[in-house]
């Protein structure tokens, strides 16, 4: 389940990075604040690049402006919890090292699944 799980996720993200209709870029101390944009020009993610890799909390939104995603990355690296809210129901997946170390879901503020 975690390896269904991870593959959802990495290609959620990659299907992001692919559909970059425009995107912008503004410099912010050592960061560079990226937001993504749908073909409809609403903002589809935003978050910040250290290097060349995303860094720190990074949001991803539907296109329709609804959050669906939010959660942080070390140089390129996710880290920690990122949560994910699709259809009614809320996954938590710890990360570590870019590994699922944890995943748990809610329905309506109730626990329904625990890996």
């Amino acid at each position: 389940m975690k390896k269904i799980i991870l593959i959802a996720f990495l290609s959620l993200g990659l299907v992001a990075y692919g559909q970059e209709a425009e995107s912008k870029l503004e410099k912010v101390g050592k960061l560079v604040e990226k937001t993504v944009y749908h073909e409809n020009g609403q903002v589809a993610q935003t978050g910040y690049l250290l290097n060349g890799k995303p860094h720190g909390q990074w949001l991803q939104y539907d296109d329709t402006g609804k959050k669906i995603a939010v959660g942080r990355y070390d140089e390129g690296v996710k880290q920690g919890r990122w949560m994910f809210w699709s259809e009614g129901t809320l996954t938590e997946v710890e990360f570590e090292k870019n590994i699922i170390k944890n995943v748990k879901k809610w329905n309506k503020s109730e626990l329904v699944y625990v890996e």
